[in-house]
């Protein structure tokens, strides 16, 4: 490795070859995790594009999964044609603004989020998007983000993970990237308008439009200007024919998980490789034991009459042999495959479970309580939601921040996109996720506190509700499950709670259906919910 990295006279391409030295360790086993839970998106060791990949593929069951997931990771994390980030100043929450600078920033939220999501649709991020994130899911996923024009502003590429070279930073967040792959010479202007060609380059690509140019793209993290440094490096005589800087990096390369010392990711599909192989191995000989159940394996004498050569075994064939000899008959197989397609299901069970997490009871199991489900769905929320969130900090916090970059520069200035920089001095925009998969957690902590509320008023409802803020208690909880703030009214015209006391033991049958005794108010129950009723309507709540 010494030899290759000494025969470099950049710096930059010395660090690059380093980088890619051990960046190359993975491609074996990459190259096999892709082959079978990915056949048709990339193989680090394949260079044909449109062929057929899938010629090894005999089970399709973690082809299907990590298919599932991806999808259901987009629908979480960037659902389309919504809202799925809020902004808020760095370093402040809302409530530490005075009214001026709040009414100001509302301003700016709502036409800066409202442009920013337009601009994310009208782009080809969902297309994009989840192809990386299946990359993510076996190994590490790659966004390029760049700059377009006025009226399109953002463009993404899905990297293929056999392209990216990362390169870690101290603090374990991957901030350099390197880059080596062909390009057209035709498409070197169009990429790079900045370029500054040799003279001998230009001839060539004036010879040869179509010839490809071997190309080392770095983006390097330098943590003293607190900037990146861009640059893009012909192989080929070691020429840098662009140099920028950028205060946001356009990569954003993400993983769901590591392990200690690694750079590269290594996903659930990754962890699951050896179930998946398995699993396709069990199915091939399974079909080949298929196979030869309906064909037959078959013997004849060689009698001088008959002549296999010339034999198709097909329904109404009739088949020549001598007087006195057995002719054509089958051999028998030395035994049977049966027990095979029990282990292939549980390696199936157990593959689906690996990349999809805890899965909810199978139709076909019966009856199902609404306990069952809740407690299934929670074991699934705490394996999937957490694993999720992993991507926020290295997916969504870079990528809303390189897309406000762009939008809010110069050049977008005018376009239908551009954002104006907030006006608060020199703090930063800061992304607030408030997509489904951040939802989940809003309405688990809602339901938890929703059940500490029911446990307390079965021990005393009376001074329960006498402690208990319901007006702002119920805004969260309506909030928490999705409910716009700007369909409520503001605290200050809410209606201020009674003053007098609840009679003691008023609210008992209220908080004993609360509580799921599922019976019905009768006699002197009913008539005192109505009172309570009254009271609560004459003091300018509703009660139901």
């Amino acid at each position: 490795m010494a030899k290759t990295e000494d025969r470099h006279a950049d710096p930059l391409l010395r660090r690059f070859a380093r980088a890619e030295a051990k960046r190359r360790m993975w491609d074996s086993i990459l190259s096999e995790t892709y082959r079978l839970a990915l056949p048709n998106q990339d193989d680090p060791e394949a260079n044909a594009r449109g062929g057929k990949r899938d010629t090894e593929i005999f089970d399709g069951t973690a082809i299907r999964a990590v298919k599932w997931k991806r999808a259901k990771l987009h629908g979480d994390l960037f659902p389309p044609f919504r809202h799925w980030t809020h902004f808020l100043p760095e370093g402040l929450d809302a409530d530490d603004l005075d009214a001026a600078a709040a009414h100001a920033w509302a301003g700016f939220v709502e036409s800066a989020e409202r442009k920013f999501h337009k601009a994310i649709d009208r782009s080809n991020f969902h297309l994009e998007a989840p192809l990386a994130l299946g990359d993510a899911l076996i190994s590490t996923g790659a966004l390029l983000v760049q700059e377009g024009t006025p009226d399109d502003p953002l463009r993404f590429e899905a990297v293929p993970v056999s392209q990216v070279i990362p390169e870690e930073s101290p603090d374990g967040v991957i901030r350099t990237v390197f880059r080596a792959f062909d390009v057209p010479g035709r498409d070197l202007a169009a990429r790079w308008p900045d370029a500054k060609l040799p003279a001998e380059v230009s001839e060539r690509i004036d010879a040869d439009p179509d010839g490809a140019l071997r190309v080392v793209e770095a983006t390097v993290w330098d943590p003293e200007e607190q900037r990146y440094d861009y640059a893009v490096i012909l192989a080929d005589g070691e020429r840098r024919i662009v140099e920028r800087d950028y205060r946001t990096s356009p990569w954003v390369v993400f993983r769901i998980d590591k392990a200690t010392g690694e750079t590269m990711g290594r996903g659930p599909v990754l962890d699951a490789r050896a179930d998946i192989a398995t699993a396709n191995k069990t199915k091939e000989l399974i079909l080949k034991n298929a196979s030869i159940a309906v064909t037959g394996i078959w013997q004849a004498e060689d009698d001088g009459v008959l002549n296999p050569a010339n034999i198709k075994l097909v329904p109404g064939a009739i088949i020549p042999k001598a007087a006195g000899s057995e002719g054509l008959k089958p051999l028998e197989a030395p035994g049977k495959f049966d027990v095979s397609q029990l282990l292939l299901k549980d390696l199936q069970d157990g593959i689906e479970a690996a990349i999809k997490g805890p899965a909810l009871p199978p139709v076909e199991a019966g009856s199902r309580t609404a306990y069952e489900i809740g407690e299934r769905r929670s074991d699934q929320m705490a394996v999937d939601v957490p694993m999720s969130l992993r991507l926020l900090s290295e997916l969504d916090y870079p990528l809303v921040m390189r897309c406000l970059a762009i939008l809010t520069g110069p050049a977008m200035a005018g376009g239908p996109y551009y954002i104006e920089p907030p006006l608060l001095g020199e703090r930063r925009v800061r992304p607030v996720p408030v997509s489904p998969l951040v939802r989940y957690q809003d309405i688990a902590e809602a339901q938890a506190r929703n059940q500490a509320l029911l446990l307390a008023m079965q021990v005393d409802a009376e001074t329960t509700l006498a402690l208990v803020d319901r007006a702002r208690y119920i805004r969260d909880f309506l909030e928490a499950h999705g409910f716009k703030p700007t369909h409520l009214r503001p605290p200050e015209e809410e209606a201020q709670p009674a003053a007098a006391a609840v009679e003691e033991g008023a609210l008992a049958p209220l908080f004993r259906l609360l509580a799921g005794a599922g019976e019905s108010p009768q006699g002197g129950d009913a008539a005192r919910l109505s009172a309570l009723a009254v009271r609560l309507a004459g003091s300018g709540e509703a009660a139901s």
